[in-house]
């Protein structure tokens, strides 16, 4: 193709980002390139530059234009070796001024010791002159032994005169020139102590989290070849798709609940967007997608779908890979072609006032969703811009208004409150992907909670927090002691625990209590329920640590037994079950609004005499 005729192109000038679909870990991006012109017939190189770096095998090129087919597509990187940084530069800057500094500091400080030097030896000159010369008037120098004696003359007085006049001036002008030269001084080092503030801050920005130096990404220039064979000269259009990484999505939830009707549960489903591929997305048609995108153009090679019972699986051997789990972790049967890991961490955003009250409720634009058994994806409804600066960017994927059943739980011996569950049926289109989630209740924020993997059609348990309006409260525990036997002697301690429930809602509400029943640790401990009956006490076959038994007191007196999924309360109904997994009393009421019952809970413990409890 030495004789092909070249078209060149730039990526950011003669084209736009028309749509993107992004994945949980990466990002598909469709350019078009409109108006190309192909100046002649034969193979024409249309040679594209300004490309982010993208995954090569994803590479897709369309074409529309008569009598122009593509011929080969190629992929190409250059690296070109890597420029100083800004930043280092700037250091560099001010390790050259810092070096400066010191060597005139240096200088200043050299020229501070010759004149203390000279001003050492006129004091010297002076005092050995004196010794040398014998006494003179008002001398108190010692004089030196082998001095010889001189008269007391005029003369000798001038010349000490003329001495001490010229020590006096000298003497000044050194004391002049060392401080002028200490000031200079201090001023330098006021310089060297800001240049290495300055280098500091520039040393800063070049050094990485993790102490090193910055690398410098070499600079890389990417192009895109599309060889086309023309029959004449013509306007063709090019579409080019491509994976890119550095963009991600993950889902993030608001549940609005109204105490008023407390029979819908809002979801407003959104996505939050991150992107650093190099390149904006302005106006784009954005779509969200929990698959993994195909890459290459080879088929996937089936494999066998082996199913086992779990006690057959194989230990893991010595060093090798642990047993396979066949436990889904996500929300999608089939086994979920979405990446997403159920386990990720979601740091906690402080709460920006999403719980003020709001005026108007505006629309929001939802995503449309297409796709099949195993995965989905979400196109969000207007045109979406998301900037490349790494920097959350929020859409609305949907409105779900869902069907509810809601819960009070309480453990009254941990608090004093009880906490809002939602027993919610996701009967919309989407699937809930794992997420963290903000709960409003009446417009007011007061809580945070997660939803996990959520199928459409699907049903989940929403915590919507700490509901105040449900008052559980304990009594002082009321213990008494007796003494039985003849030959062996038994202690039985009996312990009552009334509890105090009240509704102050303006409506009747579903609530369940539970409260501890010790376990006996020892064979010589007995431990048995006396209040509530439980069908554990009697009915038979059931199976040992079956949650579903429940047992209520008919208005006969006879004792009745029923399931969860049967259960149908009454207001002001009461039933109570024993969970043998967790050993807890577990009371399930429908109190009315304002309604208060109090529950009661009794055992004993009998032990041998004179042995004493630990644990109670």
């Amino acid at each position: 193709m030495a004789n092909a005729t070249k078209v060149a192109l730039d990526a950011k000038k003669d084209s736009f980002v028309d749509n993107v679909v992004v994945f949980t870990d990466r990002a598909e991006v469709t350019r078009i390139f409109r108006n190309v012109k192909i100046p002649c017939s034969g193979t024409v190189d249309v040679v594209i530059s300004g490309v982010a770096d993208l995954v090569a095998d994803s590479l897709r090129v369309e074409g529309h234009a008569k009598g122009c087919m593509i011929l080969d597509v190629t992929y190409a990187t250059e690296v070109q070796a890597p420029e100083s940084s800004e930043d280092e530069t700037v250091a560099d800057g001010w390790r050259k001024k810092i070096a400066d500094l010191e060597n005139k500091k240096s200088v200043l400080q050299a020229e501070g010791v010759r004149v203390t030097k000279q001003m050492q030896m006129l004091e010297s000159y002076g005092t050995e002159n004196i010794k040398s010369k014998g006494p003179l008037p008002f001398n108190t120098l010692e004089q030196s032994p082998a001095a010889p004696a001189r008269p007391f003359s005029q003369d000798s007085l001038n010349e000490f005169d003329t001495f001490l006049r010229f020590y006096g001036k000298a003497a000044s002008e050194f004391d002049v020139l060392l401080n002028e030269l200490q000031l200079k001084v201090t001023d330098v080092e006021k310089e060297i102590s800001a240049a290495t503030q300055n280098l500091s801050k520039a040393q800063s920005a070049s050094t990485s989290l993790f102490g090193g130096p910055v690398l410098i990404a070499q600079k890389r220039i990417n192009t895109i070849t599309v060889v086309l064979e023309s029959e004449g000269e013509m306007e063709a259009e090019l579409k080019v798709s491509y994976v890119v990484f550095n963009a991600s999505w993950k889902p993030k939830y608001d549940l609005r609940v109204s105490s008023i009707t407390e029979k819908k549960l809002k979801i407003h489903y959104r996505a939050e967007i991150r992107q650093a591929t190099g390149e904006d997305w302005d106006n784009v048609q954005l779509s969200l997608s929990t698959a993994t995108p195909v890459l290459g153009g080879d088929a996937p090679e089936p494999t066998k779908w082996t199913v086992s019972l779990r006690s057959n699986i194989p230990p893991p051997t010595f060093g090798g890979p642990p047993a396979a789990s066949f436990r889904s972790t996500g929300g999608f049967a089939f086994g979920s072609a979405a990446p997403v890991a159920p386990q990720a961490a979601y740091t906690t955003e402080a709460y920006q006032g999403q719980g003020a009250p709001m005026m108007q409720q505006m629309s929001h634009a939802v995503a449309r969703v297409e796709g099949g058994v195993t995965s989905a994806t979400y196109s969000v409804a207007a045109r979406t811009t998301v900037p490349c600066d790494n920097v959350l960017h929020k859409v609305t994927v949907a409105l779900i208004d869902v069907g509810t059943t809601f819960l009070h739980f309480a453990y009254p011996k941990s608090a004093s409150y009880a906490f809002l569950k939602a027993k919610v049926v996701n009967n919309s289109e989407y699937a809930l992907l794992y997420g963290p989630a903000s709960v409003f209740l009446d417009d007011n924020f007061v809580a945070k909670s997660t939803i996990k993997n959520v199928s459409s059609q699907e049903t989940f348990e929403a915590s919507l927090g700490v509901d105040p309006s449900i008052r559980v409260s304990r009594r002082p525990v009321v213990k008494t002691k007796e003494t039985s036997g003849l030959l062996s002697r038994f202690t039985t301690w009996k312990y009552t625990q009334a509890i105090d429930v009240r509704n102050t809602k303006k409506m009747d509400a579903k609530i369940v209590v539970v409260e501890s029943v010790p376990w006996s640790g020892d064979e010589k401990i007995k431990i048995a329920l006396i209040e509530p009956v439980t069908p554990s006490q009697v009915t038979s076959g059931s199976t040992p640590g079956e949650r579903q038994w429940l047992a209520r007191k008919a208005s006969d007196g006879n004792l009745l037994v029923t399931r969860d999924e049967e259960l149908e309360l009454r207001l002001g109904e009461i039933q109570s079950r024993l969970n043998t997994d967790t050993n807890c009393v577990e009371w399930v009421m429908r109190l009315g609004a304002g309604q208060s019952v109090q529950l009661k809970l009794q055992f004993s413990i009998t032990t041998p005499q004179g042995e004493e409890l630990n644990g109670v």
